[in-house]
């Protein structure tokens, strides 16, 4: 009986008994008694004990009962609760990993908790119900070996698979489906399994076995339990993905290696291939600049100076009053002689004498003369002496040309008074430092230079890189310009083998 319906009885019953006993009393005691006032009296008293005596014992039992019912309401409520915060808990410690194994083990150790078991196992099963993992919880590492292979799903084990339901058992020993335990198993009365769904798929059962503090388990325990493999399924699924995606970041990553091994190969690969291609053109470009020289000056310019010769032969046989012929003839030697000076100068231009018979530090001690003579521009000189003696002729040639290069385009375009060379060598590398007092220019605007532009710039970079070597430009607008190279005065084995160390660091 709810409360309403108590209160409403308990103010209707007492004034409708109260109502009757009036009734009563008009209709039959009056007549009954007489005038007779204190039988009366007690003739309604007693009515009234009557009534009421069973009425209050009916009341206080009802009230007693409904407090009993609400104790026993507020007990079935805090125990569940209780189990309720004892699966949060459970479920939250199941979720805070993502290793599956972890995961598995949290699974086994908080059921066993929220059911008071002392056993626990998790079976982990395939598409076709074999058991490929057992989790267990409740003995020991050595106790877990000493029982040997996995369960092939026999008995009680096999229902739970087969059947995909929760079993609950009071007694294992008295179930017909039981095939008894292995040797070395730690013996057990009760069980309790519940079926783990993934994707709406068996994959795992949970099995307790022996209760404490009870003798067997509740269907309030088969409910928790039910409720903990629900979470439990989501925590694997998850673990399950967190592992298959750090297996694809894994197999991305070896990936990216092998990828970036194969570009950094490719790479090596054509830096080596553009250097030797370089090589080539560079050292092509060399010999036919000496071919062509040679030629000038073998050929070229030993028949502009044999024409001189007979032109000076011819003189004496013209006549001497027709000045108009004189003056033609004046005319022709002067342009032969201006075109041996030329010839001459372009064959030294081409491929200086001086730089194959004499060295480096007179080539360019003899360029910065003609550099003077050119730009009306003085050109300071410090050189020192190879410690070797005389340089490679690879060396030789890219740190002229480069010194070359430098001084042309300064004289192009810097609008100096004054250029320093300086040309100094330590240990294994030799340094050149070409410096004037100019107008400078905005790197920026040539940083990026390729061969599409600013071939100078660029020629000199190919130069040094090489001879393993590296080209620096210090300018600003208004601040002059020096271009410093530093290049390697080993040779091209000692060269190559140092780039293939660096390269497999």
């Amino acid at each position: 009986m709810d409360v309403q319906r108590l209160r409403a009885i308990t103010i209707v019953a007492p004034l409708g008994y109260l109502l009757g006993v009036e009734i009563l009393t008009f209709v039959l005691i009056e007549r009954a008694v007489g005038s007779d006032l204190v039988l009366r009296l007690v003739i309604i008293f007693g009515l009234l004990a009557v009534g009421a005596v069973p009425f209050s014992f009916w009341v206080f039992s009802t009230i007693e009962r409904q407090q009993r019912d609400l104790v026993e309401s507020l007990a079935a409520t805090s125990r569940r609760n209780r189990e309720l915060d004892a699966v949060n808990r459970a479920s939250a410690s199941i979720s805070r990993a993502l290793d599956l194994p972890q995961v598995l083990q949290n699974i086994v150790e908080a059921a066993r908790d929220v059911v008071s078991a002392r056993y626990a196992a998790l079976g982990v099963t395939d598409e076709s119900g074999r058991i490929t993992q057992l989790i267990t919880s409740g003995i020991t590492a050595e106790q877990r070996f000493a029982l040997g292979p996995l369960p092939e799903g026999h008995g009680l084990l096999g229902v739970l698979i087969r059947d995909g339901k929760p079993l609950r058992i009071p007694d294992i020993s008295r179930d017909c489906r039981a095939h008894g335990f292995p040797p070395n198993h730690p013996r057990m009365k009760n069980l309790l399994g519940v079926p783990i769904l993934l994707n709406d798929s068996v994959g795992g059962d949970l099995y307790l076995a022996d209760k404490i503090g009870a003798e067997e388990f509740s269907q309030e325990d088969e409910n928790l339990l039910v409720l903990l493999s629900q979470h439990a399924g989501l925590a694997i699924q998850n673990a399950r993905l967190y592992r298959d995606a750090l297996s694809v970041r894994d197999r991305l990553e070896i990936l990216t290696f092998h990828l970036e091994a194969k570009v950094a190969e490719r790479t090596q690969q054509i830096q080596s291939y553009s250097q030797q291609l370089t090589t080539r053109v560079l050292e092509a470009q060399e010999k036919e600049r000496k071919r062509i020289a040679r030629e000038l000056h073998d050929e070229t310019a030993q028949s502009l100076a044999t024409l001189l010769i007979n032109l000076d032969m011819c003189e004496s046989l013209l006549p001497v009053d027709n000045p108009a012929l004189l003056a033609m003839f004046a005319r022709l030697r002067a342009l032969a002689t201006r075109t041996l000076e030329e010839t001459r100068e372009l064959s030294h231009d081409l491929r200086p004498t001086i730089l194959d018979d004499v060295g480096l530090i007179a080539a360019v001690q003899w360029f910065a003369e003609e550099y003077t003579r050119t730009f009306g521009v003085e050109v300071g000189v410090d050189a020192e002496d190879p410690p070797t003696g005389r340089l490679s002729p690879e060396v030789e040639i890219a740190l002229f040309r480069i010194a070359q290069e430098a001084l042309t385009n300064s004289g192009k375009h810097a609008e100096a008074s004054h250029v320093d060379v300086t040309l100094t060598f330590r240990e294994e590398y030799a340094r050149l430092v070409v410096e004037d007092n100019g107008k400078g220019f905005d790197l920026e605007q040539v940083a990026g230079a390729t061969r599409k532009g600013c071939l100078g710039m660029y020629g000199m970079r190919e130069r040094a890189a090489l001879l393993a070597g590296t080209v620096a430009i210090d300018t600003a607008p208004g601040k002059g310009t020096r271009v410093t190279v530093v290049v390697s005065l080993k040779n091209k084995a000692e060269r190559d083998r140092a780039s293939e160390g660096l390269a497999t660091c």
